[in-house]
């Protein structure tokens, strides 16, 4: 038995196993990403996001003047900041976001606002120079120009570029800034505080990036669906890639490119795939795919799109297998990944289910215990997963559970179930996968038997004979759907319950809660 269930109390794991020899699994592995969190952030329409892997912080800007700060998954601040299209991050320093209407670029550290710097015009794309700590902000005049900031301070030259520039990223390797011109097809290159070179691309050129390890640079041309690839001031090839090719990002480890393709109504959007200045393959992934983000540290490739309400979030593996694909809300607009803590923020315009509010869906990785389950099986199995604190969930698999191979698995779960109901210490979820593509609200050919296991001490304001098991999310109902008790072992401190199939939201989990109790004042009598 693994070594993980030797600190979980044997008195829970022998209750839980009562009942009949089984053939079980405890093997425990680190999950494909999955909803960890989703976070309402009301009638806002969250759209362009940025992480900064050292503070730990995420930022989210919405379409309603707002920007939100994430810390884990949790939202920590709120600031007005009026119509911003942009943010850039200097990680563990400071945090610039423009203004499209022309007032100051708001300037922050952390979660607080300590500086506004007025250039005076309206300002749009920012990337920063983590070498020198100098930010470049674009200024989509005529002619286009680019200002430099450094912190609060901004007595720089002003950095004459090209038409309408759009985009721009900065190599710390070899201190060039890259500044997309819109307007006139170009890219202008940037040293210190003047223009070296001026570099013709494809047309209509969108999006930049560039890999600091190897010197290429990426421009995305919507125009006329291609990739310019630069390096340093010269322009190494333009190379053919899907229909309207937008955001890029960039794995400097393996050396990989992702770009979106956003498809038409005729095309589909795909996922195109390059290394160096060659295109090795396209995925087909999803509709519309707007925004794509990359973690170096594992590999997994993170892409939003969709239209309407058919919102997605696809991530794959560094082999392309689509590990996790996500039905969520409403045209997804960006997403950022945070190496440093392994969870990805992704931008919904709308929640799905006709909420009309904004929401930030919040992935991440846990250890969790996975069990293959097959049709023709004709055993009983069970997998054994450790809840929280280690203390164990046994789900019993009957014979022939389901119609088609699916993968189960389990991970621990500490949710808020205020304000109807109190925690009581014990929380999971429970999830299945069909070929990498999580399956909300999954139903068994025959139901799942559940022992939970719970701690002998129990939080206050709760009694063993007050527990249920429920199903639900922080913030929304928790109910009893799927969920039919079958007993109660009171000594042994196990909870069982049957399941009949698995939530219907992928951020839905199950806990073990008892009711809060009401408080009944007295009911006085008065005379007339």
């Amino acid at each position: 038995m693994n070594k993980r269930y030797k600190q979980m109390g044997w008195a829970v794991v022998l209750a839980l196993l009562a009942g009949g020899a089984l053939f079980m699994t405890v093997a425990a592995e680190k999950t494909p990403p999955y909803v960890v969190a989703i976070r309402d952030t009301g009638d806002s329409h969250p759209q362009h996001v940025a992480v900064d892997p050292l503070s730990g912080y995420a930022y989210v800007l919405d379409q309603m003047n707002k920007v939100w700060i994430f810390q884990g998954t949790e939202i920590t601040a709120s600031l007005s900041i009026g119509n911003s299209p942009d943010i850039g991050v200097d990680p563990g320093r400071y945090v610039y976001i423009t203004s499209r209407e022309g007032n100051p670029v708001r300037v922050l550290v952390g979660t607080e606002q300590v500086g506004l710097v007025d250039l005076g015009v309206p300002t749009g794309a920012v990337a920063v120079l983590t070498t020198t700590h100098r930010a470049y902000v674009a200024v989509p005049t005529h002619p286009g120009c680019v200002r430099m900031l450094e912190g609060t301070t901004s007595n720089f030259p002003t950095i004459t570029v090209g038409i309408t520039p759009t985009a721009v990223a900065a190599n710390p390797t070899t201190g060039l800034v890259y500044v997309v011109n819109y307007g006139d097809d170009t890219v202008s290159v940037i040293e210190g505080a003047s223009v070296t070179k001026t570099v013709p691309v494809g047309h209509f050129p969108s999006f930049v990036a560039v890999n600091p390890a190897n010197g290429y640079v990426y421009v995305t041309n919507s125009g006329d669906d291609t990739v310019s690839v630069l390096q340093r001031t010269t322009l190494v090839t333009t190379v053919s890639v899907g229909v309207e090719p937008g955001g890029i990002a960039v794995n400097p480890v393996s050396g990989r490119v992702y770009v979106v393709n956003g498809g038409s109504y005729i095309e589909p959007g795909s996922l195109s795939v390059l290394s160096g200045t060659t295109v090795i393959t396209e995925v087909q992934i999803g509709t519309q795919p707007r925004a794509v983000d990359v973690n170096p540290q594992t590999g997994y490739i993170y892409v939003v799109g969709g239209r309407g309400v058919t919102g997605t979030v696809s991530v794959l593996s560094n082999t392309l297998v689509v590990e996790t694909f996500l039905p969520v809300g409403h045209s997804p607009r960006d997403i950022a990944v945070n190496p440093a803590t392994d969870l990805a923020y992704a931008s919904l315009y709308k929640a799905s289910g006709g909420k009309n509010v904004g929401q930030v869906v919040i992935l991440g990785r846990t250890e969790a215990s996975t069990q293959i389950l097959d049709p023709d099986s004709a055993t009983k199995t069970a997998l054994l997963c450790a809840g929280v604190n280690g203390i164990p969930v046994l789900i019993k698999i009957p014979p022939h559970p389901v119609t088609e191979t699916v993968t189960l698995l389990c991970t621990a779960w500490e949710p808020d179930t205020e304000p109807k109901y109190l925690f009581a210490g014990q929380g999971f979820f429970l999830k299945i996968y069909r070929q990498g593509v999580h399956q909300p609200g999954f139903r068994f050919q025959s139901p799942l038997t559940v022992g939970v296991g719970y701690s002998s001490t129990l939080p206050a304001g709760i009694s063993q004979e007050n527990l249920e098991l429920r199903t639900g999310a922080p913030g929304e109902a928790w109910t009893l759907d799927g969920i039919t008790f079958l007993a109660h072992d009171l000594p042994g401190h196990v909870f069982t319950t049957t399941l009949e199939h698995l939530p219907v939201f992928s951020q839905d989990g199950y806990a073990l809660v008892a009711p809060r109790g009401n408080l009944y004042l007295p009911l006085v009598m008065r005379n007339h």
